[in-house]
């Protein structure tokens, strides 16, 4: 698995174009730091924006993220050839859950370490409130990224189909999904029981937990629920993916 694992991220770090994308992402940050302290925005103003810029994350990066992962498996039935090969289907699928970790993981690095690094060439100053802030968005939108790809993984492998995952993956991370079942959760018709579900819903709890953690406090009870969401998708695209018939 670890074989086939560092062979795929080589493949990754080949495509050019997704570097092309996330460089051009980066000098954005670059320049809007420069514009920030020429034009005289205000330190705080810039820092609030890219704290709240970050909430794009997921719609921004995590298509990318996820057309890395599976395009070209599809397109070149690779899939197949690397099954045929002696890999298992349980640890191909979870292959590509680690490399969606450590992609995720990496990208957000490199945001958050090209404000860091724009902010001091440019003397733009932010203070620890701020700075908590960023790194709290950083880390909500880490998790919710990896959570909705584990969750279009399902569909993907199940189904052999990219686009239909891809469309899943928009509907989460657009936010679309959780506000249906939040205004459904809601609805008079509901019992009352049913509606204080809301709470747990999968973004909910990532911001309550982020949340504690920028207070100083560590929420033991909530990290297996949030866990749960991520990592029961990938059990459930194991099961599924061992009955799915694949074309040789």
């Amino acid at each position: 698995m670890l074989r086939y694992m560092h062979a795929d991220m080589r493949r990754f770090t080949r495509q050019k174009s997704r570097f092309i994308y996330i460089l051009l992402i980066l000098l954005f940050i670059v320049l809007m730091t420069f514009c920030a302290k020429n034009f005289k925005w205000g330190d705080s103003l810039f820092n609030t924006i890219f704290s709240f810029s970050l909430g794009a994350f997921p719609m921004l990066v995590g298509p990318t993220i996820f057309i890395a992962l599976f395009s070209d498996d599809f397109r070149y039935k690779s899939t197949q050839q690397v099954i045929g090969h002696g890999l298992s289907r349980t640890k191909y699928v979870v292959s590509k859950f680690i490399e969606c970790v450590l992609i995720t993981v990496f990208y957000m690095l490199l945001i958050i370490g090209t404000y860091l690094i724009a902010t001091k060439i440019f003397n733009v100053v932010y203070d620890q409130s701020e700075l908590n802030n960023i790194l709290s968005g950083a880390l909500t939108n880490t998790l919710q990224t990896i959570g909705y790809i584990a969750m279009a993984m399902i569909l993907v492998f199940a189904w052999q189909n990219i686009t239909m995952g891809l469309w899943i993956y928009f509907a989460l991370a657009s936010g679309v999904v959780s506000t249906a079942i939040t205004i459904l959760l809601t609805m008079d018709m509901v019992p009352k029981f049913l509606s204080n579900l809301s709470k747990y819903l999968f973004t909910d709890m990532i911001n309550a937990f982020v949340t504690a953690l920028s207070e100083g406090h560590f929420n033991f009870i909530i990290i297996p629920a949030i866990l749960g969401y991520i990592i029961l998708p990938v059990i459930i695209t194991c099961i599924l993916f061992k009955n799915v018939e694949l074309d040789f």
